[in-house]
């Protein structure tokens, strides 16, 4: 008996451990499962996180995603536009906005494209951050790398709205990317025109029209590239100053901002209003302190141009040159500086105005040599008749024009797109030539326009020459469509206009 005791004792004891053992080993596993789960979720927390962190770094790319491209076709006609040489590279040039009307509707355009000399084409340059379409705007190059943007107008495609800006962007060359500044500026306007000094833009003019009342602008601001500040400079009220203005011509050699020409509407006591082009000349003496600037009205010496309107100037060395205009004895349209009625005459002439002396030369330009046939008349009119007044088209010169953008690169001059009318009918252009400014000349086209590729070739077709045009000419039967010619710079409604 007391051996069976022992032995369910044994037997009690046995069971009792290896129960203790399987609730441990339970504990164990349970324990396990526990970490498990725990470091499961932690693995699953920091995957979330990555991915969160991957999704905002992808979010970043695309908001400052830049691509840049070879364009194809190159930009659409336009006017209006800003157009800049490089401060990094001698052999590029910068086109941004503008405008184009097709007789029925207006497209504005807030596209950017780089043109590269050496490789004679254009480059697209597409950001996420942009300014709005508009053209009356401007656009100075800095020596740093950078442009300054500010203003402009948008118009709807019918013309009766209008929004004039009044923003400031800054695009940086090196990373082609846009900036837009969120501070003070001057009043909304466009026509205006800049220019750079050391490290200052100095703005002057421009125009704001909301349909209503329409305001011609004499104010002088500065533009602090450093600080990024607008200043306004406030000169005696009994100094001379130029009048209120748009699309003129302003521009900058040493230490003086030179002001040429421009347009205003005027109301005239008992008559209606009526548009003024002046042909006079401002210089603006710079000083770093803005309660120092003085300006002085320039005598006309020497053979200056007619006065004429949406001239172009650039700055070459010693001497500024001016390209085309139109001369017009009633201006009714306000785009920079002009359009009018029947009695509107493009030029396609150049003149100097020497720097050093202050004087006007009309510009000799060289003659290229070429077996070309001669320029043909341009087609007859509706009625069959063809006017023996009509101009010639001179495939070897740019075709006259008013509001064409200029840009000088080292000695070349590049010039690009413009207007031109007849009688009254408006061609916005989107040709693009060359001119060597220190051998005079001659022209030479880089890109044939559309309207003009069309003019050509109706008149040659008309006078029986179609042979004797270039491929590219001849087989240009009219001007690209609106829905070709505009494809590539849809506008939306939110955005600028004319100059």
């Amino acid at each position: 008996m007391t051996r069976d005791k022992r032995k369910k004792r044994k037997d009690h004891a046995g069971k009792k451990a290896v129960v203790k053992s399987q609730k441990a080993s339970k504990q164990a596993s349970k324990a396990e499962r526990k970490d498990a789960r725990l470091n499961a979720r932690d693995s699953e927390d920091e995957e979330d996180i990555e991915l969160l962190l991957k999704q905002f770094e992808e979010q970043d790319r695309k908001a400052n995603m830049v691509s840049e491209e070879t364009a194809a076709p190159p930009p659409s006609p336009r006017a209006n536009a800003s157009f800049v040489a490089s401060p990094l590279s001698n052999t590029v040039c910068y086109l941004f906005g503008g405008e184009h009307y097709n007789g029925s509707k207006l497209r504005v355009f807030n596209d950017l494209y780089k043109y590269r000399m050496d490789k004679k084409d254009w480059r697209k340059i597409t950001c996420a951050l942009t300014p709005g379409p508009r053209s009356g705007h401007q656009t100075v190059a800095l020596t740093n790398g950078k442009l300054v943007l500010f203003g402009g107008e948008y118009a709807s495609a019918t013309q009766n709205q209008f929004h004039h800006w009044k923003d400031c962007w800054i695009f940086d060359l090196k990373e082609n990317k846009w900036e837009k500044l969120d501070i003070a500026t001057p009043a909304a306007r466009s026509g205006h025109r800049m220019t750079v000094w050391k490290n200052f833009v100095v703005l002057f003019g421009g125009f704001y029209d909301n349909y209503k009342t329409t305001k011609y602008y004499d104010d002088l601001w500065l533009f602090d590239t450093t600080a990024y500040t607008w200043t306004k400079v406030e000169t005696s009220s009994t100094s001379s100053k130029p009048s209120a203005r748009s699309g003129f011509q302003f521009f900058t050699h040493n230490d003086t901002c030179y002001v040429y020409g421009g347009y205003c509407k005027k109301q005239l006591e008992g008559e209606r209003e009526k548009g003024v082009v002046y042909s006079d000349m401002w210089a603006l003496q710079m000083s770093t302190d803005p309660t120092a600037l003085k300006w002085e009205r320039v005598k006309k010496a020497g053979a200056a141009p007619p006065p004429r309107a949406g001239c172009a100037i650039s700055v070459h060395k010693n001497r500024a040159v001016l390209f085309g205009g139109v001369e017009d004895e009633d201006e009714d349209e306000d785009k920079g500086g002009g359009a009018g009625d029947d009695a509107s005459v493009c030029q396609n002439d150049m003149y100097n105005f020497a720097l050093e002396t202050k004087k006007w030369f009309p510009y000799a330009v060289k003659k290229p040599k070429t077996n070309e046939p001669e320029p043909a008349t341009l087609p007859a009119t509706p009625t069959g008749k063809t006017k023996a007044t009509e101009p010639q088209f001179d495939p070897n010169l740019p075709h006259p024009r008013y509001n064409a953008m200029l840009a000088v690169q080292k000695n070349t001059l590049l010039m690009y797109g413009g207007l031109f009318e007849r009688r009254k009918e408006e061609h916005t252009l989107d040709d693009l030539w060359s001119f060597n400014l220190d051998k005079q000349g001659p022209w030479e086209c880089l890109q044939r326009g559309a309207w003009e590729r069309a003019t050509a070739t109706a008149a040659a077709t008309a006078t029986g020459t179609v042979d004797h045009l270039p491929a590219t000419e001849a087989t240009a039967a009219a001007p690209l469509a609106d829905s070709e010619s505009d494809s590539d710079s849809e506008s939306s409604d939110s955005g600028s206009g004319s100059n």
